[in-house]
């Protein structure tokens, strides 16, 4: 999960920052109004999908808690 905790973006800001496809639907537990700019834009990404887009992040492989599920 991704958090962008920026309280001056705009939402026309937010499309530069996706580093992948949003999940947010997929993980049972996100149960808060990911698109709320003023809490903290949040989206989710799997975990190869976020290593595709910051390859010096550590390669997690498939952690069963960092899986997203069906809700």
């Amino acid at each position: 999960m991704i958090v962008v905790n920026n309280p001056w973006i705009e939402q026309g800001d937010i499309a530069d920052l996706i580093l992948c496809e949003d999940k947010c639907d997929q993980v049972p537990w996100v149960n808060w109004d990911t698109q709320d700019i003023v809490k903290g834009y949040t989206y989710c990404c799997d975990v190869a999908s976020f290593h595709a887009a910051i390859p010096y992040a550590p390669d997690l492989g498939s952690l069963p808690l960092l899986n997203y599920g069906s809700k």
